[in-house]
């Protein structure tokens, strides 16, 4: 949730504008926690940096949802509440209480389109949007974010074993198991340790581990949280704007 002052018309800039510069300052910030969990997975910890960025990505995210409720009503001359926010709601029975407390009564007559929109993208309503939820919750300031109790996991481990003639075999050691009298590139493999018994000097063998950082008791990966985030706060935004520019 942001400031009702925050959501007012940004100097100059029209609703896409200021959409457009929210998912686009959203999208960087992604780019620099693509980099900070790079470097926690070298380094084996999950760095405050990661926190913050993650921290950041949510609330402009929030941000926009906001702004573009506000900035819509706004250029439809609507009236709108000294603290109006984006509502996402667990239920309808919340979602008509929440339009009720931001005084949307008149929504339904007087922009049916709006409350037609905001309806559809309630997570009760759509899977697509559950994530919204999330996004309400991580990006609350009333949740004083727990974003620094974050964990690493390794959820899988790749194998290639290669030879000096170019050729190379893949494995996912948790998705494959060999049994007994398998060989690969000629190399019998050992079905107790699912390796190779031996690597010739011929041979050469790469492992690979595969980490996610998650948020502390969620099975949530943090990059494909904020990825998915973005996405469909976009698809959102899109929808607002194109509202907004509809004659």
């Amino acid at each position: 949730m942001i400031h009702h002052s925050d959501c007012m018309n940004e100097p100059g800039l029209s609703l896409r504008e200021t959409l457009e510069s929210q998912i686009t300052r959203a999208n960087e910030l992604y780019s620099e926690l693509e980099s900070e969990v790079k470097k926690d997975i070298i380094n084996s910890r999950v760095s405050p940096r990661t926190s913050e960025i993650t921290e950041d990505i949510l609330t402009k995210l929030s941000n926009c949802l906001d702004k573009g409720i506000n900035q819509y009503r706004q250029s439809k001359n609507q009236s709108i509440s000294t603290s109006l926010y984006f509502p996402i709601c667990d239920d309808e029975k919340e979602f008509k209480e929440t339009l009720k407390r931001y005084k949307l009564n008149d929504i339904e007559e007087k922009d049916p389109k709006l409350l037609a929109l905001l309806r559809n993208v309630q997570p009760f309503n759509s899977k697509e949007y559950v994530i919204l939820s999330e996004i309400h919750e991580r990006g609350s300031r009333e949740k004083h974010r727990t974003l620094s109790l974050q964990e690493k996991e390794t959820v899988g481990e790749r194998i290639t074993l290669s030879n000096n003639s170019g050729n190379a075999v893949s494995w996912n050691s948790s998705c494959v198991k060999f049994g007994a009298g398998v060989g690969i590139l000629g190399v019998p493999v050992d079905p107790k340790t699912q390796l190779p018994h031996y690597v010739p000097p011929t041979h050469f063998l790469k492992k690979e581990r595969f980490i996610s950082v998650k948020f502390q008791g969620k099975n949530l990966d943090v990059l494909q949280f904020c990825r998915q985030s973005i996405n469909e706060v976009q698809k959102i935004a899109n929808q607002i704007i194109l509202l907004s520019e509809e004659i």
